[in-house]
């Protein structure tokens, strides 16, 4: 359906409020803001004068100086505190809204970042990024903290720009690459098999390297299989002031991280379904987790090393 005249005016209208209060927050005078929107002075003054609609593109070389999405500019979604910082140059400043109740491991939004840049090229894992105000370098240091919110937040905008659900478990399994030689990759090595990968990552490492949202646990394990649960924890949902935290894709998500486990050991993934979630009405998310395939391939290979390197008995007297 078409906008109206008085619509485009009233929008326009907005965006030079925006404009307004992007200069009183920056301290930046008419001429500096026309340069930043790619206008002489003359031109700037007529357009603010006659609360005139600009360009995409004018507004675009806005938002890439700022350090802000197009969308923020146009709907007035920005962080005005973290706009000041990074105007003068602090790109580890993270934004209110992600900064407080940080539970989660930067090492999860590096893994969504990155996999963006692996499918969708650098320039859309930036502007992704620039959507919520985070530069790059924020996310150098996978062990600091961030809210929960930033990763649901980044899931949901993929969804909204037209990423299939399936994606999600693709973007959990690229958790092995991004964490390569990491102390977490380290630790998962130590383990003598699948099950023992599984029984640790659960019981011990999730909340060292991943989260300390909510609790994960184990409730059935045998040697091929086991089911996991995961419950959020009480007091970090009081930090957030929400009833429930995360979402379905981020769920999906997990499951592909928790598929990919085994990568570390150079084993296939587990297969790995998700029959309760809290997001679809159910009480608590399970995890079913199927390693049987990883312990088929792995008993080949050391049926194989034994076959090539045979142990010699000989008696001592």
């Amino acid at each position: 359906m078409a906008k109206s005249a008085a619509s485009y005016r009233n929008q326009a209208k907005a965006l030079w409020k925006t404009f307004s209060k992007i200069q009183r927050v920056l301290g930046v005078r008419d001429g500096e803001l026309a340069e930043m929107l790619c206008l002489s002075i003359k031109d700037f003054t007529r357009l603010r004068h006659e609360q005139r609609e600009l360009s995409t593109s004018k507004i675009f070389s806005l938002a890439d100086i700022l350090h802000v999405s197009v969308e923020n500019i146009w709907k007035d979604e920005i962080d005005y505190r973290a706009l000041v910082e990074s105007f003068h140059g602090n790109q580890a400043h993270i934004p209110e809204r992600y900064d407080h109740a940080a539970f989660s491991k930067r090492r999860t939004a590096v893994t969504l970042v990155g996999f963006s840049e692996a499918a969708w090229g650098t320039t859309f894992a930036n502007l992704t990024l620039r959507h919520f105000q985070i530069h790059p370098a924020a996310l150098f240091r996978p062990d600091k903290m961030i809210n929960i919110h930033f990763l649901t937040d980044f899931c949901a905008y993929l969804k909204r720009q037209g990423v299939a659900q399936n994606r999600f478990y693709e973007m959990g399994r690229f958790s092995v690459a991004s964490n390569r030689g990491s102390a977490l990759d380290q630790a998962i090595q130590k383990e003598k098999n699948a099950r023992g990968v599984y029984e640790r990552v659960f019981e011990e490492l999730v909340n060292v390297y991943y989260d300390k949202n909510w609790n994960y646990g184990i409730r059935q394990l045998s040697n091929d299989h086991a089911v996991a649960s995961i419950e959020p924890r009480q007091e970090v949902l009081a930090a957030l002031g929400a009833g429930n935290m995360g979402s379905h894709l981020l769920c999906l998500f997990k499951a592909g991280v928790t598929a990919s486990l085994l990568g570390y050991k150079g084993l296939t993934d587990a297969k790995v379904t998700h029959p309760k979630c809290r997001h679809k009405g159910d009480s608590e998310c399970l995890y079913d987790i199927d390693f049987s395939e990883a312990n088929f391939i792995q008993e080949r290979r050391l049926s194989g090393l034994r076959q090539q390197y045979p142990v010699k008995h000989r008696l001592l007297f």
